[in-house]
C-alpha cells in the first residue's frame, strides 16, 4: 500500500513570547499500512497578526512575512526529502520516524560521524591482531577531515547517514583537493575510507545501497615513474654525503634486486637467509600484508649489500629504536613485536599504545615543558604500558615541533629555547644514555 504524508501547520498561541511571536507547530499525518500522527516543533517564530490558517502562510509582503514564508518552504522541502529517503528503504514508516529523521536525532538514527567513530573504536581493538596501527591513524585522520568539512561547509557537527549522497561525496572530495590542498592520491585515500564506512551502513541495512554506487573519483592520468638501466647504474655508482643517504640508497637497491617491498624488507633477519643444496642463497619469508610465503633467490648485488652491512653492524652491541610523536607510537608498536631484537626505545613527545611493561627494554621518554600538541591525558593513561623504570626527561622550555625540522606546528606551545638548542640537548641525552 502506498504511503501518503500530510503536514498541518498551526500556531501555539499559548506559547507567545514577550516579543509577541508564537512558535510554529506541525502535525505530521501518515496514511499507509499503519496510520500515525505526531507533532513537530518547527523552530520558527511567527507573528500571529500575519498568520493565515487556511493557506498556512503569513499574509502580506513585509520583510517578516517574506522571511517567515521562506523558512516554512525550506522546512517543508526538507521534511519531504526526509520522507522520500525513508520511503526508499521501507513502505512501513511512521510519522515519528519522519519527525526524527527531519530533526536529525542522533539517538534515534544512525549518523555519519557516529558510525565513523564506532568503526574507529572497533578498529583500534583489532590493531595488532589483524589490523595495522598505521591504517587506524589514517581512519582517524579522515574522521578529522570530515569533522572540519561538516563544520566549515554545512555548519553542523553531524548528519543523518541517509543524507549522504553523491553530491555530498563530490563536495567532500573537492574540499580535500581545493580547501585542504591535498594531493590526488591522498584525497582518494580519504574518499576510499569514507566508502568503507558507507559499505558498513549498507551491511547494517541503514541505507538500501551505497551512495558511492555511481561515484567515480577524479583521477588524472598518471605517468608511470621508473628508472631505466642507465639511471639505475648511475645511482649504484653514486656516493652520497651522509651515511644515512648511502644506507637509504642501498636499501632501495636491495628492494630493486629482490622485489621485496619496504614493509617486508624491514622484517627480515639473518634467519630468513637460507642456502639450497646447490649453494645458492635465498630469502624465505612471508608477506606482512597477506601472510603468503615469499621465496626470493638472491642475486650477486643483493648478496654484496648484505655482506657490506654484516661487516658494519657486528661492532654495534646495542640496538635502540626511537620516534617522534606518531612516529614514536609506531616505533613502540614495532618494538613490541620484535622485543628480542632491541635493547631500548626512545619516545620523543610520544606514548606507547603497545604494552611493553613486562619487557627488559630500557625506555626513555623525552618531551618539552612547553609542548602544546602532546595529549598529556593519554600520555599519563598509557604510562602503564612502559616498564616501571622508564626514565622521563623534560626539556625545560622545549616544544613539540623542535624534535623535528619542519617549523612550528599548529597548536604547539611557545618555546623558550632555540631549535638548535633543543636538538643539541636531545642528542646529548641520547648519546649519554646509549653508551
Amino acid at each position: 500500500m502506498k504511503t501518503e504524508i500530510k503536514v498541518l501547520l498551526y500556531l501555539k498561541r499559548n506559547g507567545q513570547g514577550k516579543d509577541g511571536l508564537c512558535p510554529l507547530m506541525g502535525r505530521i499525518m501518515v496514511k499507509g499500512t499503519v496510520n500515525s500522527v505526531t507533532q513537530l516543533g518547527c523552530k520558527i517564530k511567527v507573528d500571529p497578526k500575519l498568520w493565515n490558517a487556511t493557506s498556512q502562510r503569513c499574509t502580506g509582503k513585509s520583510r517578516m512575512a517574506v522571511t517567515t514564508n521562506r523558512e516554512i518552504d525550506g522546512m517543508l522541502l526538507l521534511l519531504q526529502k526526509r520522507y522520500n529517503e525513508l520511503v526508499e528503504i521501507s513502505d512501513d514508516i511512521t510519522a515519528a520516524q519522519i519527525r526524527d529523521a527531519f530533526q536529525g536525532m542522533a539517538e534515534k538514527q544512525v549518523t555519519l560521524m557516529g558510525l565513523f567513530r564506532e568503526n574507529n573504536e572497533e578498529y583500534a581493538l583489532r590493531v595488532g591482531v589483524n589490523r595495522a596501527l598505521n591504517t587506524l591513524y589514517q581512519y582517524k585522520n579522515t574522521y578529522r577531515f570530515m569533522e572540519k568539512f561538516l563544520k566549515e561547509k554545512y555548519k553542523v557537527s553531524d548528519i543523518p547517514f541517509k543524507a549522504l549522497d553523491e553530491s555530498f561525496i563530490e563536495a567532500f572530495e573537492l574540499y580535500l583537493r581545493i580547501d585542504r590542498k591535498l594531493q590526488t592520491g591522498t584525497s582518494i585515500g580519504h574518499v576510499q575510507r569514507l566508502k568503507h564506512i558507507a559499505q558498513i551502513a549498507v551491511n547494517r541495512a541503514v541505507v538500501p545501497y551505497s551512495p558511492f554506487k555511481d561515484f567515480s573519483p577524479m583521477k588524472p592520468k598518471q605517468k608511470q615513474m621508473y628508472l631505466n638501466r642507465e639511471e639505475l647504474d648511475k645511482l649504484m655508482a653514486t656516493t652520497f654525503d651522509t651515511p644515512n643517504r648511502n644506507f637509504t640508497r642501498d636499501m632501495f637497491l636491495f628492494s630493486v634486486f629482490t622485489g621485496i617491498c619496504y614493509c617486508d624488507m624491514r622484517n627480515l633477519t639473518e634467519k630468513n637467509v637460507v642456502q639450497d643444496y646447490e649453494g645458492n642463497l635465498w630469502i624465505e619469508t612471508r608477506r606482512q600484508k597477506t601472510g603468503t610465503p615469499e621465496n626470493v633467490r638472491l642475486l650477486d648485488i643483493a648478496i654484496k649489500i648484505i655482506e657490506k652491512y654484516r661487516e658494519i653492524y657486528p661492532s654495534i652491541q646495542e640496538w635502540y629504536m626511537g620516534g617522534h610523536s606518531l612516529g614514536g607510537a609506531m616505533a613502540a608498536e614495532y618494538v613490541s613485536k620484535h622485543v628480542d631484537e632491541f635493547d631500548g626505545l626512545y619516545l620523543f613527545a610520544a606514548y606507547s599504545t603497545a604494552d611493553l611493561s613486562d619487557s627488559d627494554l630500557r625506555v626513555f621518554s623525552v618531551y618539552g615543558s612547553e609542548d602544546g600538541v602532546l595529549d598529556m591525558d593519554k600520555y599519563r593513561k598509557y604510562r602503564s604500558n612502559l616498564p616501571e623504570d622508564t626514565y622521563e626527561y623534560v626539556i625545560d622550555g622545549g616544544c613539540h615541533s623542535y624534535f623535528g625540522s619542519y617549523g612550528l606546528q599548529k597548536g604547539d606551545g611557545t618555546p623558550d629555547v632555540a631549535f638548535e638548542e633543543q636538538i643539541e640537548m636531545t642528542v646529548d641525552f641520547i648519546t649519554y644514555n646509549s653508551k
